[in-house]
């Protein structure tokens, strides 16, 4: 004799009526452009965050992403500590859509995620920060995960760096650049570049120049072809000619002739 859990048909259809219900009110979610009426949508939406199955949670929050309504940020902040990271990083790409224009304890609880087991999860908050743009205060505490034990976690907050202004961890940024794994070199070489501040280009010409990994050499060679002094030219010119590895040869090359584009351009005739 076979037995059944007693609620196990009833489950099923609850399932699937949620699944129903959150169909037609996430219809007009998809299309290329916002709701009409967002406010008439977003109420339904909040309610199914709650629901207890994963996938109407994810659903949800996506819609309320696409929406776009600031307004509805601190309804996503207990999906950002869901159990399944799915609903996470779905969550995390909904925060982000909703731009500069999130509040400050939203913003807060996405930064936290930047040492999230899963590494999806990990990559949206990197997207989501380059969105949303928390301000300093928020990120007071990301420069210490870039000693983490978790290379992943130093690789994330490293790229996250390279998305907004890190002037306040310039020295924290030097330091990483003598991490031991490439792509988080690669990723500090970024975010030192994108500060534009004078004292960075030694900085970046000494990677390009004695760096073991052509990747992070090849980011060094593309972020100096904006600096047009003469020292970074001849750096340039000399890489272009001896590296060992091609494509890092290419790209010197290439940056010098955006130096020399970019000095020329601004010379007085």
């Amino acid at each position: 004799m076979i037995f059944h859990h007693p609620l196990s048909a009833c489950s099923q259809v609850y399932r699937y009526l949620r699944w129903f219900v959150a169909w037609l009110v996430v219809g007009g979610c998809y299309g290329n452009e916002p709701p009409t009426i967002p406010e008439s949508v977003a109420i339904p939406l909040v309610e199914l965050l709650k629901d207890p199955y994963p996938d109407i949670r994810r659903v949800a929050a996506e819609s309320l992403g696409k929406i776009g309504d600031p307004k509805i940020g601190r309804a996503l902040v207990p999906l950002l500590t869901d159990p399944d990271a799915r609903v996470r990083e779905v969550a995390v790409r909904a925060v982000g859509r909703l731009g500069p224009s999130t509040v400050e304890g939203v913003s807060e609880a996405v930064v936290a995620l930047l040492d999230d087991p899963n590494e999806s999860v990990k990559q949206a908050v990197t997207i989501a920060i380059g969105d949303i743009e928390p301000p300093v205060r928020v990120l007071v505490a990301v420069p210490e995960l870039l000693t983490a034990r978790d290379v992943s976690t130093r690789r994330t907050v490293a790229r996250a760096l390279s998305m907004v202004d890190a002037r306040a961890w310039l020295s924290d940024l030097v330091k990483a650049l003598q991490d031991p794994d490439p792509e988080v070199r690669q990723h500090v070489v970024a975010a030192l570049a994108e500060l534009g501040d004078p004292i960075i280009a030694p900085l970046l010409r000494d990677r390009l120049a004695r760096d073991p990994s052509p990747a992070v050499r090849t980011e060094a060679a593309y972020r100096l072809g904006k600096i047009a002094d003469p020292e970074t030219k001849e750096v340039l010119a000399v890489m272009a000619r001896q590296d060992r590895d091609s494509g890092v040869r290419r790209w010197a090359q290439m940056g010098l002739d955006e130096a020399r584009v970019s000095t020329d351009s601004g010379s007085v005739p």
